[in-house]
Order: structure tokens, then sequence, then C-alpha cells
């Protein structure tokens, strides 16, 4: 039980002393916060786990400051290969000031909502060739030219059956207001 007290010593002393150099080693491999704290916390754990099998002691590695590095190291490996697998450079961070909840007046969502229905209606109302070039265009994002390719029609089609369409929904639209 001697020897478990002084390991949990030495790796409190450890953290302390390498604690700022290690968050350091990490943000200059791409990790900022709190990843890079997370990544610091993980090498002592591997510290800690370390220590925890075979009877290993602190006192039996030479330099533990090369130890720390060489298991940092390894912990920025690992946490890419997992990030890889994961995604992780996908995702979005919580940022309170973009993605907070805006107060949201009942009126405004319900203006909003029936907005949207008359836009579904009129959407509904074009003829389908109309209707597909139209999403195709402006939901899907996809090139003019794509549209003409993929229909197999010509580009000035494409172009008529676009403007027919927004001709359509302005006036739908506006009648609905």
């Amino acid at each position: 039980m001697h020897d478990r007290q002084t390991e949990a010593e030495v790796v409190e002393a450890l953290a302390r002393e390498h604690r700022p150099a290690l968050l350091r080693y990490f943000r200059r491999r791409g990790f900022y916060p709190p990843d890079d704290e997370d990544a610091a916390q993980e090498v002592f754990v591997r510290l800690i786990n370390y220590f925890s099998e075979d009877e290993v002691s602190a006192t039996k590695i030479e330099r533990l400051d090369r130890y720390l590095f060489a298991s940092a190291a390894n912990v920025a490996t690992d946490l890419r290969r997992k990030g890889a697998a994961r995604a992780g450079g996908r995702h979005e961070v919580y940022d309170e000031t973009l993605h907070a909840q805006l107060d949201v007046d009942p009126e405004a969502i319900l203006s909003g909502r029936q907005s949207l229905d008359t836009l579904i209606l009129a959407l509904n109302e074009l003829p389908e060739r109309t209707r597909t070039i139209f999403a195709l265009i402006r939901f899907e994002q996809v090139k003019q030219a794509e549209v003409a390719r993929r229909l197999g029609v010509t580009l000035r089609c494409v172009e008529k059956h676009l403007q027919k369409a927004l001709a359509h929904l302005g006036e739908r639209i506006g009648r609905g207001r």
C-alpha cells in the first residue's frame, strides 16, 4: 500500500511539473482545448495503469520525463486514429454565441410554418419536371449544366423551367401573404 501511495505522489509531482509542457506538445500537434487537456490527462492515466501492471514502480523507469513524452506521442497517434475513425474533424464544437437558441416569438413560428406550407403547396402545383429542375438547382445545389446532362435536355430548357418555377413561386408566395 505504501508503494501505491508513493506512485500516486510521483504521478502527481510529474503532472504538476510536466503538464504545461505536455499541453504545449499537444497544441503544436493540432490538439486545442479541450482536446489538449484530455490528451495530457490520458498520458497520466496510462502512466498510472503502467504502474499498476506487474508491480512496476516509478523507481524502475530511469527517465520519467522521456517516458511521459514517448507516451504523449502514442496518445497523439491513438487520438488521431480514433478521430479519423469517428470523423472527429467534421464535428462542430458547441459555441453558445453561435448555437444558442434564440428567443422566438410564437407568432414568428406560426408565420414561418404558414410560409413553409404555402411554399410546399406552390411546389406541388408545379409540373413534375419543373419541380425536379427547381429542387435540383435550389435545394441540391446542382449546376444547371449538370441538371441538363442528367435529365437529357438542353441548358436552355433547364433555364426556362427554372424561370417558370421562380415566377410561379413568387406569384403564389406573394398571394399567400
